[in-house]
């Protein structure tokens, strides 16, 4: 028997505002995955075949305008997970968003650290931005190194995404296409390595990070656009009839090392999986132990390099097959880290046989 619910979003500080155009999603719906509520701030979400038993459901709105010109700007409202049921069946569930906080006026444009996802999602308050703020911000806090790779990341970004930025936001058609071919599975890839490597004890977040990165992965045959990819990966220039968006997205590896691992490498794995059965946990486990660290500019022999190495190690307690890739690349870029790296069981300790 099918069953259906009425959400009704309102503003959690003024509960008689209607909150219209904001946007249900869940990888259970059929796509594309999310309905928009109308003037009166209603959607419905039904099960018509009765296969649900609750779905959960990410509620946003996104806000409008430019913080640098505060006469119709209006920064949007806070992410919100909401779960609906079978028992809930005929009802209409109202639930608030909290307003997003003031972006501050970036007179370059875009905002200092997701100038393209910004300008795909057509907000610097977006469910993308703010989730990718807050899993930087984790990482930051968690380790050093994985600080000064994400330092590292994104000061190549800057460097090359700002004039993308500009383009798509002039360009309707390659916004879309950015949004859903780059933007999209993407967010959905770093949801869910963030899930494995900071939260491997979360059963249920794991799973609906998988779920969400099933349900964002580009469908079809998916080998055109990988070997494109992967071509430009070993220095080629993509061929000018892409859309020029596309082809200034791609960081070119020579110049960008660590933007091309964070951004290109996991495309490549996820285009290269298109349509068809997909091992995402290996893959992320596979990408994050090809982490570029020995490229950072610092020394092996600090004190607490052993602590860091350790941290980093755990990111892989997911993956223990592939700290020693790791560990072995680290060693050769460190040799004067050997002692830090065994004892934190990147590579085997000198007085413990090796395992074939």
């Amino acid at each position: 028997m099918a069953w259906i619910v009425s959400l009704k979003i309102v503003d959690c500080a003024a509960t008689s505002t209607l909150l219209a155009g904001a946007r249900i999603s869940s990888p259970l719906l059929n796509p594309p995955g999310y309905v928009t509520t109308d003037a009166n701030g209603e959607a419905q979400i039904f099960d018509a075949y009765d296969v649900w038993e609750w779905v959960n459901l990410t509620i946003t709105k996104s806000g409008t305008g430019d913080p640098c010109h505060p006469e119709g700007y209006d920064p949007g409202y806070l992410a919100k997970n909401f779960v609906i049921h079978m028992d809930m069946d005929g009802t209409t569930q109202t639930v608030c968003l909290n307003k997003a906080p003031h972006e501050e006026c970036n007179p370059d444009g875009g905002t200092p650290d997701c100038f393209i996802v910004t300008a795909a999602t057509g907000s610097a308050s977006s469910a993308e931005v703010t989730a990718l703020r807050a899993l930087r911000e984790r990482v930051k806090a968690r380790s050093r190194l994985g600080a000064e790779l994400v330092d590292a990341i994104y000061g190549e970004y800057e460097r090359f995404s700002p004039p993308i930025a500009a383009r798509l936001g002039a360009d309707a058609a390659a916004r879309g296409l950015v949004l859903r071919s780059v933007v999209e599975p993407l967010f959905a890839w770093y949801a869910l390595a963030g899930a494995l490597a900071l939260d491997p004890d979360d059963a249920e977040l794991r799973n609906r990070a998988e779920a969400a990165f099933g349900a964002a992965r580009p469908q079809g045959d998916g080998l055109g656009v990988a070997g494109l990819l992967e071509a430009l990966r070993g220095g080629a220039p993509l061929p000018p009839f892409l859309p020029k968006a596309l082809v200034e997205l791609a960081p070119r590896p020579d110049a960008f090392p660590f933007a091309a691992w964070a951004i290109l490498d996991p495309l490549i794995r996820i285009w290269r999986g298109a349509g068809k059965p997909f091992a995402a946990v290996a893959a992320i486990g596979e990408w994050l132990a090809a982490a570029p660290l020995e490229r950072l500019p610092r020394r092996p022999g600090v004190p607490d390099l052993a602590i860091e190495l350790e941290t980093v190690a755990g990111f892989l307690a997911f993956a223990p097959e592939r700290r020693r890739e790791l560990g072995q690349r680290l060693l050769a870029a460190w040799p004067d880290a050997a002692a830090a790296l065994a004892r934190a069981g990147l590579t085997p300790r000198p007085d413990r046989p090796r395992e074939d």
